[in-house]
C-alpha cells in the first residue's frame, strides 16, 4: 500500500500499449540516417528555417525499444514529406519506414516529464558552442525504453539579435520512460531530462516530472497526440533549436 501511494505521488503509472490500440494517432514514418559529420549538423538551422514559413507542426523523436531508432510525424501528411526533405541535406541518403505502431510497444510501468524553460530564449547554446554533438549526453542517459519527442511549430515572430534574425518556433520536449519497476521509469525519466543541461547558458531548461495532477499517463498521451498548444512547451530561436531538437550523430 506505502509503494502503491508513493507511486500515486510520483504520478507514475501502469502501461501497457493495448489500452491505446484504439484511439487514433498520427502517422510517424522511421527514419534511418546515413552517417554524417558534425559539420553537417552545422546545416540544420537552415533546414528549420524554411520549415518556418511552412506553418506546420513536426516532430523529431528518439525511440529506445531494443535499440535506438528515430522517427519523424506532423500535423499536415503533406508536410511530413518535406521534414523529411529537410533532413536529408543533414543526413543524406537515408531511409524511410512506415511502421505499424504510433509509439514504444513496452509494458511495465511509464514515468513522463517535459522540460520548461526559465530565463531569455537568447540563453540557450546553440550548435556554435559545441565542437561535437551535445546529445550523446542524452543518449548517454537512457538505459531503459523510452521516447524523447522534440514537437515544434512556427512562432509568427522573428527575433533580431547583433548577429542577424531569427525565426521563433514553439518547442516541447517531453520524456516517457517504461521499466518493469516504477522507481527505475521515474529514475530514468529524470536522468534523461536533467541531460538537457548541456543546453543551459543564462537560460535554463528544467525538468517537470510528472505528479498526481499530471500523471504520466496523460503526458505520454499528449507525446502521441503530437499536438501543440500555446500553453504548452516555450518560445525558442531557431539556432536553439537546431542545436536540441535532432537525431544524434552515429556514434554518440
Amino acid at each position: 500500500m506505502l509503494d502503491r501511494i508513493r507511486r500515486w505521488i510520483n504520478g507514475v503509472n501502469e502501461f501497457s500499449p493495448d489500452s491505446f490500440r484504439h484511439l487514433k494517432f498520427p502517422e510517424v514514418v522511421r527514419f534511418i540516417p546515413s552517417e554524417t559529420s558534425f559539420s553537417n549538423l552545422l546545416l540544420l538551422e537552415e533546414a528549420l528555417k524554411i520549415l518556418w514559413s511552412k506553418k506546420a507542426t513536426y516532430s523529431i523523436e528518439i525511440w529506445k525499444e531494443e535499440d535506438l531508432e528515430f522517427y519523424l510525424s506532423s500535423n499536415r501528411f503533406e508536410k511530413l514529406g518535406e521534414l523529411a526533405y529537410r533532413l536529408s541535406a543533414v543526413y543524406p541518403s537515408p531511409k524511410l519506414e512506415y511502421p505499424k505502431k504510433a509509439f514504444p510497444e513496452a509494458k511495465g510501468y511509464v514515468a513522463s516529464g517535459f522540460l520548461k524553460l526559465e530565463g531569455s530564449i537568447l540563453g540557450l547554446k546553440t550548435l556554435e558552442d559545441f565542437d561535437y554533438d551535445p546529445l550523446i549526453h542524452v543518449i548517454s542517459a537512457i538505459r531503459n525504453p523510452c521516447i524523447i519527442q522534440f514537437l515544434f511549430k512556427p512562432e509568427r515572430t522573428v527575433i533580431e539579435t547583433f548577429s542577424g534574425e531569427y525565426p521563433l518556433f514553439r518547442l516541447r520536449v517531453a520524456v516517457s520512460a517504461f521499466s518493469e519497476k516504477w522507481k527505475n521509469a521515474r529514475d530514468e525519466c529524470e536522468r534523461i531530462l536533467r541531460s538537457f543541461s548541456v543546453f543551459n547558458g543564462f537560460a535554463k531548461l528544467k525538468p517537470v516530472l510528472s505528479s498526481p495532477v499530471r500523471n504520466s499517463r496523460d503526458i505520454f498521451h499528449r507525446i502521441a497526440e503530437r499536438k501543440l498548444s500555446i500553453f504548452e512547451g516555450f518560445r525558442i530561436m531557431s539556432s536553439s533549436l537546431a542545436a536540441i531538437a535532432h537525431l544524434p550523430l552515429k556514434g554518440a
